[in-house]
């Protein structure tokens, strides 16, 4: 696993320890940026120093730049040096900070995890407010993959197999989620359409 950090700053900014905001991902950093301009948007509670520097000079007037790629631990110990105290730059908290990577949950945390969900019903509300935010997205419009990356897809996903103890937790999941009369009837159309077109293949 790799990660990275990136620097965030105004064009004029020049030096990485002392201006800007500086940041480890262990995922994609232009996905990081990406949420960055959307808690921003939203006014989510938090890196509120930089989102107050995303609102104020506009996303477009901003520069995002990947200082360093390389393992996790490393990367984490680079942040605590260019982020060594409160309140740099833009950054509110100390760099290196303890994160999720390879976070390992108790089965009693699972449990209750579990607990919480299940039964859960999301409201319309609920459902309008997410379909309103994903309306427009579009991440990977355009793209076109090579015949390489689509070959290594299909091998990854040949002969894969769930285990029965994760075939039974996924039933158990889908039996204890509540379904409309109407989600039920579309999910039993969407299969007799299917078994009906298995049927016309030669």
């Amino acid at each position: 696993m790799t990660a990275s950090v990136y620097w965030i700053r105004h064009s004029e900014h020049t030096d990485c320890r002392t201006q800007g905001y500086v940041g480890f991902t262990s995922g994609k950093p232009a996905y990081r940026w990406k949420r960055h301009v959307r808690e921003a948007q939203k006014g989510a509670n938090t890196c509120r120093r930089l989102q107050d520097a995303i609102r104020r000079y506009k996303p477009e007037n901003l520069v995002f730049g990947v200082l360093c790629v390389g393992d996790p631990a490393y990367c984490l110990d680079l942040e605590q040096r260019l982020r060594p105290a409160e309140n740099i730059g833009w950054n509110i908290g100390c760099g290196g900070a303890q994160t999720q990577l390879g976070r390992k949950y108790t089965p009693e945390h699972c449990a209750k995890i579990n607990a919480h969900k299940t039964g859960r019903v999301v409201t319309q509300e609920t459902r309008d407010k997410i379909a309103a935010t994903l309306r427009g997205n579009k991440n990977a419009a355009g793209s076109v993959r090579s015949e390489e990356y689509r070959r290594n897809l299909s091998l990854r996903a040949t002969g894969f197999r769930h285990t029965e103890e994760t075939k039974s937790r996924i039933g158990a999941a889908s039996s204890a989620r509540p379904r409309s009369k109407e989600t039920r009837m579309k999910m039993r159309a969407a299969r007799l359409a299917l078994i009906a077109g298995k049927r016309l293949e030669p």
